[in-house]
């Protein structure tokens, strides 16, 4: 649980003091909600260009926009952002490697 905090502190900035309090992935969840929902009421463009940066994909924005309708929209945003963060550490670890040995150069 630790690293996805620091994974979404680092790519979304929310404030480090309201992430220390997250204990589960439902408290996660509610946080990047809350969030998100306050992008979209004051800043869209700028959570428009956070899911670009995070690489959430469009067509799956759109398509949950859609399905959810717009009280549910936060909740479902904040789910593809976890999903890609998780994504993301998943791919790191598998190819980082202190094994060396593996390279020519």
């Amino acid at each position: 649980m630790l690293e996805i905090v620091k994974q979404i502190n680092k790519t979304l900035e929310i404030k480090e003091e309201l992430l220390q309090k997250v204990t589960n992935e439902e408290e996660l969840i509610n946080l990047l909600s809350l969030y998100i929902q306050e992008l979209i009421n004051k800043d869209f463009e700028h959570l428009l260009w956070l899911l670009y940066r995070i690489d959430v994909g469009e067509t799956k924005v759109k398509k949950a926009i859609q399905e959810a309708g717009p009280e549910k929209t936060p909740k479902i945003i904040a789910q593809l952002i976890l999903e890609r963060e998780k994504e993301k550490i998943k791919t790191r670890k598998k190819y980082s490697s202190n094994d060396t040995n593996e390279w020519i150069f």
